[in-house]
C-alpha cells in the first residue's frame, strides 16, 4: 500500500500529516468493511422489525447532526485527534455492546444516539483536520486519494465479514473489528496534535451567503443514504452474508478504479463538469434499481454505482476543502457540510417509517434519484464561487 502511496503521490513521508491520514483511513475502512455493512443486517435478524432498522439509521444521522457543535467544541479543547481517538474507543464499546446482545432489548433510541455521537467526533475532526493539511492546487487528487485508498483497503473486507459471519458468527466478527478499530489510531500521532477554534454563530449556518451550501450538503445527504442503505436492500433482496459481502466489494473495487482519475480531471476542469455527469449517471441508474431484483442485475448495478458514486463522492468533498482553504476557519466550513449532510441523510431514511415495508426502499432510491439529477441541474457552485 505504501509503494501504491508513493508512485501516485510522489514522495511517500510518513510524517506528513495528509499521509498520516491516508494511513488512518486504510486501516479503519478495512475495519469498517468487516462490520459496518453487516450492523443493520444483524440488528434485522436478531429480531429488529424493518421499521426499527430505518428508524435507527434516520435517528442516527438526526443525532449527528445535533451533535455536530458540541463534537467542534470539544475537538477545540481537546484536540482533533485525541477527539477522534475518542469516537473510534467509543465505536469499539458498541461492537462489544452488540456482540452480547442475541435479542431487540436495546432501545432503538439509544442505539442511534449512540452511533450518531460516534460518527460526528469522528467525522467532523477528520475532516477538518484533511482540509487544513491537504496541499492547494491539489485538493482535487488528495480528495480523490482519500476516497480511494481507504476503498482499495477494504475491497475484500465486506467478503471476508461475511465468511465470518457465515463460519464463525457475528461475536468473532465484532471482535476482529474492534482490535483493528483500535490499531488504527496510531498513526494519527506521529504527527503533533491540531487545535481548530470555531466562532461561529448558530444564525450564520442559515445565512443566505451560506444557504447555496447547504442545498449541496443537504442533496449531498439523500444521495450518500441511499448508498448507505444499499447493502441492507441486497441482503433483503437475497439473504446470503456472502453475496452481500461479494457486492459491496464490488462497489469499493470499482469506485477504486476511477476515483483517483476523476480527482486528477477536477484539478483540471473544475467540480461543476464532474457533477452534471455524475447526477445524470446516478439518476439513470437509481431508476433502474427499480426494476432488478436478480443476483447478476444487483451484481452489474452495483459495479456501475461504483464508478459513478464517485463523480459526487470526490467533487462534494473536495469543494468543502476549497472553501476551506478560503475561509479563516476549516472547523467552521465542516459544520456547514456536515450539519446538512446529516439531515439529508435523516430525511430519506426516516421517509420509509411512515411506508409499507414492501416499497420503503423504493422510496429512497427514487428520492436519491432525485437528489442525482439536482447535481446535474443546480447551479448553486456558480452562486458560491
Amino acid at each position: 500500500m505504501f509503494s501504491v502511496l508513493k508512485h501516485l503521490y510522489g514522495a511517500f513521508d510518513i510524517r506528513s500529516e495528509v499521509n498520516e491520514i491516508f494511513i488512518h483511513r486504510i486501516i479503519d475502512a478495512f475495519a469498517f468493511g468487516l462490520v459496518g455493512v453487516f450492523v443493520p443486517i444483524y440488528l434485522f435478524n436478531i429480531g429488529y422489525s424493518l421499521n426499527d432498522v430505518f428508524l435507527y439509521l434516520a435517528l442516527t444521522f438526526l443525532f449527528y447532526s445535533i451533535f455536530a457543535g458540541p463534537a467542534l467544541k470539544l475537538a477545540e479543547k481537546i484536540g482533533i485527534k485525541h477527539t477522534v481517538t475518542l469516537s473510534q474507543v467509543m465505536l469499539v464499546a458498541l461492537f462489544l455492546l452488540l456482540r452480547q446482545v442475541q435479542s431487540p432489548v436495546i432501545p432503538v433510541f439509544f442505539l442511534a444516539a449512540f452511533t450518531g455521537l460516534i460518527k460526528m467526533l469522528y467525522w467532523m475532526p477528520l475532516n477538518t483536520d484533511f482540509a487544513v493539511a491537504t496541499h492547494p492546487g491539489h485538493t482535487g487528487k488528495e480528495t480523490a486519494m482519500l476516497h480511494m485508498f481507504p476503498q482499495i483497503a477494504a475491497i475484500a473486507a465486506p467478503l471476508i465479514g461475511g465468511v465470518l459471519i457465515t463460519y464463525l458468527g457475528f461475536e468473532m466478527l465484532f471482535l476482529v473489528g474492534a482490535v483493528l478499530i483500535l490499531a488504527s489510531v496510531w498513526p494519527l500521532f506521529i504527527t503533533k496534535e491540531r487545535f481548530e477554534a470555531i466562532r461561529m454563530k448558530k444564525t450564520d449556518v442559515f445565512s443566505k451567503r451560506n444557504f447555496p451550501l447547504f442545498n449541496i450538503f443537504l442533496a449531498n445527504g439523500f444521495f450518500f443514504a441511499a448508498y448507505l442503505l444499499w447493502p441492507f436492500y441486497v441482503y433483503i433482496t437475497v439473504p446470503d452474508y456472502v453475496f452481500t459481502g461479494i457486492i459491496t466489494a464490488l462497489v469499493g473495487l470499482s469506485t477504486a478504479l476511477v476515483i483517483y482519475f476523476v480527482g486528477r480531471f477536477e484539478d483540471r476542469i473544475g467540480v461543476r463538469p464532474i457533477l452534471r455527469i455524475g447526477g445524470a449517471a446516478n439518476f439513470v441508474l437509481w431508476i433502474s434499481v427499480l426494476f432488478v431484483d436478480s443476483r447478476l442485475g444487483l451484481g452489474v448495478l452495483s459495479f456501475f454505482f461504483g464508478i459513478v458514486s464517485g463523480f459526487i463522492l470526490v467533487p462534494t468533498l473536495d469543494f468543502a476543502v476549497k472553501i476551506a482553504k478560503n475561509r479563516k476557519s476549516a472547523a467552521e466550513v465542516m459544520l456547514l457540510r456536515e450539519l446538512p449532510l446529516g439531515f439529508g441523510r435523516f430525511a430519506l431514511l426516516f421517509l420509509p417509517v411512515f411506508l409499507p415495508d414492501g416499497i420503503k426502499f423504493q422510496a429512497v432510491f427514487v428520492l436519491a434519484a432525485v437528489a442525482s439529477l439536482y447535481f446535474f441541474l443546480t447551479d448553486d457552485i456558480e452562486k458560491i464561487w
